[in-house]
């Protein structure tokens, strides 16, 4: 008898199940995971909050479906409704941690550049589900942005689009002595 077959015994003798370790999920199975729950028909039940046997129903059945979807792609592990859904948990729960993080990071940098910054597989699912992530605006926040500066901003984003318009077209039509001229334009403007 070889060693592995003792362990293997010695297990079933204590009778302690034995459950083989699924592998953590890689980028793409995420990018995966993420692409079939933003299907329409499949995030109305998996996100809808109610609780009753009808939708609990409905949502295992959905997660199976997922499932289904999942396994068919190639380079995929195999996984069950019940593992997707609790990495779909995970990754949501990661979003929020990551929204937060840097959403109090930038109250902290007093103009400067903000350290934390969200994931592309975070950003990912706050496009999914932006309801669970919006924050309450409060007009009475000393961080809070008012509509004047936010029009300000709207603005220059506005008018740096229409020089980089204008330069386009200068350098397209081949007037490169236009372009000083358009800088020295837009200056003034502003």
């Amino acid at each position: 008898m070889s060693s592995s077959d003792e362990s293997t015994t010695t297990v079933k003798e204590l009778g302690t199940p034995v459950r083989a370790k699924l592998p953590v999920m890689t980028s793409l199975e995420k990018e995966i995971l993420l692409g079939i729950v933003a299907i329409p028909k499949f995030k109305c039940i998996v996100e809808n909050k109610s609780t009753n046997s009808i939708w609990t129903a409905q949502k295992d059945e959905a997660w199976a479906k997922i499932s289904l979807e999942f396994c068919s792609q190639l380079n995929v592990t195999k996984r069950s409704g019940p593992k997707l859904k609790k990495s779909w948990e995970n990754l949501k729960s990661r979003a929020k941690k990551q929204v937060s993080k840097t959403k109090r990071s930038r109250g902290k940098t007093g103009g400067g550049k903000n350290k934390y910054e969200i994931s592309p597989v975070s950003a990912k699912v706050v496009s999914i589900v932006p309801a669970q992530l919006a924050s309450i605006s409060n007009p009475y926040d000393d961080d809070a942005v008012t509509s004047e500066e936010e029009a300000g901003r709207k603005s220059i984003q506005e008018s740096s689009k229409t020089l980089e318009r204008e330069v386009i077209s200068s350098i397209l039509a081949g007037n490169r002595s236009d372009i000083g001229q358009v800088q020295r334009n837009s200056a003034r403007a502003a």
